[in-house]
């Protein structure tokens, strides 16, 4: 894996009882008071969870456009689309 290059990063115009509260609530129980880490640490959780939320989304896609095509295919063996239609008197005759 590459290594990553480190960047500062600046934030402006940020409220100051904010960043005390994420202090306070967050960065002091979780990350030990490390505001850096938790940051870090909370922007790689929001990028592996909208991974899974978009991999998901694919992946119901997917799964809906396959439904659709076996719907239509039961349709086409058995509805108004093509090919010999069911007896629905149950004699066994077409």
């Amino acid at each position: 894996m590459e290594e990553d290059f480190k960047v500062d990063f600046t934030l402006h115009d940020f409220p100051a009882c904010l960043l005390a509260e994420f202090s306070e609530k967050i960065a002091k129980p979780y990350f030990g008071g490390k505001i850096k880490t938790a940051v870090q640490e909370l922007i790689y959780k929001a990028i592996v969870e909208q991974d899974l939320v978009l991999s998901r989304i694919e992946l119901n896609q997917k799964l809906d456009l396959g439904i659709e095509s076996n719907n239509q295919k039961h349709y086409d063996l058995h509805g108004k689309t093509g090919g010999r239609r069911r007896n629905t008197d149950n004699d066994g005759k077409f």
